[in-house]
């Protein structure tokens, strides 16, 4: 891949090998894993009529969920939504490619999706039965519509990049964030001596496209801003997110640690990963500076506005909204940041320190993929082992307790006919209750049902932040603990009258 122009046919195979390597990464340990309890309520979604899907408030535009739902007639089964977004992240490898030959040389173009095709973050969220994989396909495709029509300046070409920009906020509303980035750019137009109102013009067309999605607008917002916990926006959200769209979510302290460390102690434990990281990167930077900033500065400063503006403008909005900040939501910024970091390693891959950094970085990546599939600390809640358990264990009269409240609908997805009843428990930081209140409810709930019942406790930072409750339920004697599950805890109870 040193070759500046390449034999169009090495391209070729070199192409389809790296979509290759991608998409077997994509598979690798697809079902080893429990569904996610924002998976099973998305897949629940899909199931609905398509005229209740679309006014349906669950913080997403509805275009995901009607696509999910076709593809559901197709392909069967709880992994139906997971094959999906692995199809759809292969695809974006191709049209990466597509993306990355219009700002590059072919050959330097396989580069981007070289660094996609083994992205952790990008694997994760291949892998996860949720609109992301659909979110990131689309911003890749409208980013090369865009590209395209700046360079033939056609009717044609504006047309397909707004019909394009509405696809996309039929997708995710941070898509609006991508979208004025581009309207940025195309308005300031750099070297460009287009009239002022050629400029506009297109704007003005992509953003009556985007008017259909705000139907769906409000009832997402209502939902979203009745969400108990909001992250804010700063400088170490920031940062993570850059870490992340590069080394994934399973390196250094894990998403489910990141709930209750101090963010000085997780800058701490993110360190040797960072310093790991930053030396390479900042080598290709470097080569990238002195050697080939003048063929590539103008595509250059283009990414670099292109990755940095929907972050600020994604993290403003959220500090400013009651919707909190995510770092899936300003994905949107990871494929011009893997296509200049891909055009820095292809240029330095010539020598000998770079590809060094370029395989430290592909080094890295890898290790965090493995992470994610092996290590419990990284691995999604468990709950289909829990099941699995209570199945074999639980009497049909005994009832299962659920902390955070909301992981008992995973629950009752894995679960048998024959087990109890399923009861989520209160999230003790909720509406102001009580701790009292909440132990006085599991007590009831034990007596009216013969005494003896299982606790299934995940999710503290949601559901029980301080540990108030599972430590009064011990104090009290009323639980012990049974067994442990990637961020699962099982507790089996016998009320005190009957011990």
């Amino acid at each position: 891949m040193n070759s500046r122009d390449g034999n169009p046919r090495s391209v070729a195979l070199v192409l389809v090998l790296i979509v290759g390597l991608g998409l077997g990464l994509r598979l690798l340990g697809l079902n080893s894993q429990s569904l996610s309890n924002d998976e099973v309520l998305d897949w629940q979604v899909s199931l609905q009529p398509a005229d209740e899907i679309l006014i349906e408030g669950d913080g997403f535009p509805p275009l995901y969920y009607l696509i999910l739902k076709a593809w559901n007639r197709i392909f069967k089964g709880e992994l139906s939504p997971r094959f999906l977004s692995v199809s759809l992240g292969t695809a974006t490898l191709i049209a990466l490619w597509y993306y990355s030959a219009t700002e590059l040389p072919q050959a330097l173009a396989l580069w981007p999706v070289f660094f996609l095709a083994i992205s952790p973050f990008h694997i994760f969220h291949s892998q996860e039965g949720r609109p992301y994989s659909l979110y990131y396909l689309a911003s890749v495709v409208t980013l090369t519509l865009f590209g395209n029509a700046r360079r033939r300046d056609s009717t044609v070409s504006w047309l397909l990049f707004g019909v394009s920009c509405g696809v996309g906020l039929l997708v995710h509303y941070y898509f609006v964030f991508l979208i004025a980035t581009m309207g940025i750019i195309q308005l300031v137009d750099f070297g460009s001596q287009k009239r002022f109102r050629r400029r506009v013009l297109p704007l003005v067309f992509a953003m009556i496209c985007c008017l259909p999605a705000l139907m769906a607008l409000l009832p997402d917002l209502q939902f979203q801003s009745g969400m108990s916990s909001q992250t804010p926006f700063d400088i170490y959200a920031f940062g993570y997110s850059l870490f992340v769209f590069v080394a994934g979510y399973s390196l250094g302290p894990s998403t489910r640690d990141l709930h209750t460390l101090d963010p000085n102690v997780a800058i701490i434990q993110f360190l040797p990963w960072i310093l790991i990281l930053i030396f390479p990167i900042c080598y290709l930077l470097y080569t990238f500076l002195k050697t080939e900033s003048r063929n590539f500065g103008r595509s250059a400063r283009t990414l670099s506005v292109l990755w940095i503006l929907p972050i600020l403008f994604g993290g403003i909005a959220s500090s400013l909204s009651s919707v909190g900040f995510k770092t899936q939501y300003v994905l949107i910024s990871s494929p011009p940041l893997l296509v200049l970091i891909g055009m820095c390693a292809g240029i330095s891959w010539r020598r000998s320190l770079g590809r060094v950094c370029v395989l430290t970085i592909a080094l890295v990546s890898l290790l965090s993929v493995h992470n994610r599939i092996t290590d419990d600390r990284y691995r999604t809640e468990d709950i289909r082992e829990v099941a699995a358990l209570l199945n074999q264990v639980a009497g049909d009269d005994e009832p299962v307790f659920v902390t955070a409240g909301y992981m008992a609908d995973v629950l009752k997805h894995y679960l048998s006919g024959e087990s109890g009843a399923v009861l989520p428990l209160s999230n003790v930081p909720d509406f102001g209750l009580k701790l009292d209140r909440v132990v006085k409810d599991v007590e009831g709930e034990i007596n009216a049902r013969q005494n003896v019942f299982w606790l299934v406790y995940s999710r503290p930072f949601h559901g029980d932040p301080k540990g108030v409750l599972l430590e009064a339920l011990l104090d009290k004697g009323l639980i012990t603990h049974y067994a442990t599950f990637a961020g699962v805890d099982l507790f089996h109870g016998i009320s005190p009258d009957t011990s």
